[in-house]
């Protein structure tokens, strides 16, 4: 979860006050969109790296127990 103001809502607020509110809505759908892609990006490789190997399987399993 992104909780601090960043890089992101700088873009979000320059284009707001540069082009109004149509732009600024374009860039959070953007920015939104591309958090969506990284996680969904992210899990599958999780996913397909613990498929990959029981030892890393194994480490997750380990530390969830702990």
């Amino acid at each position: 979860m992104v909780v601090t103001p960043g890089v992101d809502m700088a873009l979000g607020t320059r284009n707001a006050l540069q082009h109004g509110r149509r732009s600024a809505v374009a860039t959070a759908l953007g920015v939104n969109l591309r958090i969506v892609v990284w996680t969904g990006a992210a899990g599958l490789g999780l996913a397909a790296l613990i498929a990959a190997s029981a030892a890393a399987f194994a480490a997750i399993k380990l530390a969830r127990s702990t």
